[in-house]
């Protein structure tokens, strides 16, 4: 009984790992912006993203968004 109780497990456990995707979004570039805030130099690496009107940026989100879209197509069941 203790045999067919791990094998089930087993079982079971390798059928969830091969049905589940894999999340590898876009990477996302760091430009660091470096603040001198009362004496304290801040680093920022993504403040670049903060600018909407950047070319890069929209590239960015588009990229960042089409991925999602592919992503939950392809975990959500159809209804």
């Amino acid at each position: 009984m203790k045999k067919l109780f791990f094998t089930l497990i087993a079982l079971t456990t390798s059928f969830c790992s091969m049905s589940q995707v894999t999340f590898n979004p876009p990477p996302t570039p760091a430009m660091p912006v470096t603040d001198t805030l009362h004496g304290t130099f801040l680093t920022d690496n993504y403040r670049w993203l903060e600018d909407k009107d950047n070319e890069q940026v929209k590239v960015w989100t588009k990229a960042q968004h089409d991925y999602t879209l592919k992503y939950m197509n392809e975990i959500q069941k159809p209804i």
